[in-house]
């Protein structure tokens, strides 16, 4: 498939649907062989049998030990990995933002990567 480079989504608002409009875009991207990497800064994903649906997909949840801690290990995935797949997930990157782990700054030089 062909890409665009450079292209950003953004997921925002109250309520459900931004992660799932991320696990959208991933069964979408993988349908069409593409590598997709889904970086979760705070909610754990427990479908037993999404991975299934998301062959190809590969999902990594943040381990540290505090959520400061977890959002900058997610960035630093995000920043080794920014380039090297064709879709770079960022679930959870606004609040992320919200609670002060990631600056504006963070954010807008991982999308200028």
């Amino acid at each position: 498939a062909s890409l665009e480079v450079g292209k950003v989504q953004i997921y925002t608002g109250d309520g459900k649907g931004k992660t799932t409009a991320a696990l959208g875009l991933a069964m979408r991207a993988t349908g069409y062989g593409l590598d997709v990497l889904m970086l979760q800064f705070a909610k754990k994903l427990h479908a037993p049998n999404m991975t299934q649906h998301l062959e190809g997909a590969r999902i990594v949840q943040a381990d540290r030990d505090t959520p400061e801690a977890c959002a900058t290990q997610i960035m630093e995935l995000a920043r080794e990995q920014i380039g090297q797949v064709d879709v770079l997930i960022l679930d959870e990157l606004g609040e992320a933002m919200r609670r002060g782990f990631v600056t504006r700054e963070d954010a807008e030089a991982l999308i200028a990567m």
